[in-house]
């Protein structure tokens, strides 16, 4: 890449591919302008995560994004006591483009909402690498594929909602294991089978909202 300012960034093209969008983020986090190496401005890993996120989905309010500020001072992060990102708050920001796997690389996450954009792609795999997530909510997008089985390693989870995307396939029996929740909002898509039976271990469940999909067999 070219040599760039970092007050460019906030112009550059966004929706990369899933090649290119590390490969600018590894480029911006060496500039030697950023001081990342300082203290105060946010771990290495969080930056880079991030900055991949940046350049993978396009949105409007990008206040401090791409500057040398620490992380937990860009818009719509959140951060614990010790400085590490813990929640991503994206909701109707005009988001674009695919949620790119390097998301797992943020791994005290615990929240993610980015509902009623208009992202691209099938839900990341990955996402279940996140042990401590308990909010996920990317309603309202343009998400579509299947729920990864792996979902079922978000222990902590207590709210899951993905309603009015295009998902396909079944709801995995995984979804047992998530014994913390509370919310499930799956409203909406293209759900095919029956509801599995290891729902009946989600004993804190409050809500379940299946209903405009193709699901069939008995309750």
């Amino acid at each position: 890449f070219p040599d760039t300012d970092v007050s460019d960034y906030s112009n550059y093209n966004y929706n990369l591919s899933s090649c290119e969008a590390p490969s600018l983020a590894l480029h911006w986090l060496s500039d030697d302008n950023l001081g990342h190496g300082k203290e105060g401005n946010g771990t290495l890993l969080d930056r880079y995560a991030l900055a991949v996120l940046f350049f993978s989905l396009g949105w409007k309010k990008q206040l401090r994004w791409m500057t040398a500020d620490h992380v937990c001072n860009w818009f719509g992060i959140e951060c614990d006591e010790n400085g590490d990102v813990t929640g991503i708050i994206m909701e109707q920001n005009t988001l674009f483009g695919n949620i790119p796997t390097h998301i797992a690389l943020l791994t005290r996450l615990s929240t993610i909402n980015m509902h009623s954009n208009e992202i691209r792609g099938t839900l990341p795999s990955e996402i279940g690498s996140l042990s401590r997530m308990e909010y996920l909510h990317l309603g309202a997008t343009d998400i579509s594929g299947s729920i990864p089985t792996n979902i079922g390693l978000c222990t902590t989870l207590r709210t899951l909602h993905l309603y009015q995307n295009k998902i396909n396939g079944t709801l995995p029996s995984e979804i047992g294991s998530l014994t913390s929740m509370e919310s499930i909002s799956i409203y909406a898509n293209y759900l095919t089978g029956s509801i599995p039976t290891s729902i009946g271990t989600c004993t804190q469940l409050k809500v379940l909202s299946l209903n405009l999909n193709k699901i069939d067999g008995t309750l």
